[in-house]
Parts: structure tokens; C-alpha cells; sequence
């Protein structure tokens, strides 16, 4: 037998995400996930940290909901998912689709339908947000 491997620590932190460090273990200084926070709109808005979003929209507008910097919250979260039978975009600074998957392709805005239930996973990874799982038919431009 050789030498034992020891893992290294490692600590989530809702600003960084997950972050190697000297040590042994895991460390959480805030929850991967926060409760969900619903957003009904009348208007744009910016959502300005990581989380779980739920979009609806009283007045059966299309909104648009703008992404931090992808720099702010490398390995962070974002989870959207549709309430009302609006249609909602998503908007970023560089948005990359999933290999082999839906939605393909890389660009500056996610469309969602005006479909309830519909939903999407973005993660930042310092430089874009990365969609790694969804449902329904969400499109990237």
C-alpha cells in the first residue's frame, strides 16, 4: 500500500461557489441553494445574486431579467422557472447552451415560452453563464 490520499478541504461560499483550500473537509458558509424567491413583474428587473427565481408576470407582458456580471459568482447558481404563461428572457453578458443538448449555441439572451413550468439552470463560470439543465423549449441568441 502507498502513502494515504487526503482530499482537500473544500469550502462553498454563495459569492465564490465552491473553493479549494488547505485542509481536510467540507465547509458550507452559506447554503448552495437559497429558498426560492418569486419575482412578479410589471417591468424589467436585475436579479443581483445567486438563487432559486420563479418569474410570473400580472399583466401578460413579455420581462426581461438581467444577469450580474458572470465574473461576480464563478461557480454560483441561477434557476429560473416559469409561473405564468409569459414570455421571459433572460439576459447576460455571454450565454453558452449545452453540448449536445437544447438549448444550443452561444449568445447574450435566453428566451423562455410563454409556458408555465418551463425552466433552466445556469451556473457562471467566471466568464459565461452555462446552462446545465432546463425544460422546455428555451432558446439562446
Amino acid at each position: 500500500m502507498g502513502p494515504e490520499q487526503v482530499m482537500p478541504k473544500i469550502t462553498y461560499t454563495a459569492s465564490k461557489g465552491l473553493v479549494q483550500e488547505a485542509g481536510v473537509g467540507v465547509s458550507f458558509e452559506s447554503l448552495p441553494f437559497s429558498p426560492a424567491q418569486t419575482i412578479a413583474r410589471t417591468a424589467d428587473v436585475s436579479v443581483t445574486s445567486p438563487g432559486v427565481y420563479v418569474l410570473s408576470s400580472s399583466q401578460g407582458n413579455a420581462h426581461a431579467v438581467t444577469l450580474p456580471a458572470e465574473s461576480a459568482f464563478p461557480g454560483a447558481n441561477f434557476v429560473f422557472r416559469i409561473a405564468s404563461a409569459d414570455a421571459f428572457t433572460v439576459v447576460g453578458t455571454n450565454i453558452c447552451g449545452r453540448a449536445g443538448g437544447l438549448p444550443a449555441g452561444d449568445g447574450t439572451t435566453l428566451t423562455f415560452p410563454a409556458t408555465i413550468g418551463t425552466s433552466v439552470v445556469l451556473v457562471s463560470d467566471g466568464l459565461s453563464y452555462c446552462v446545465t439543465a432546463g425544460s422546455g423549449s428555451v432558446t439562446i441568441a
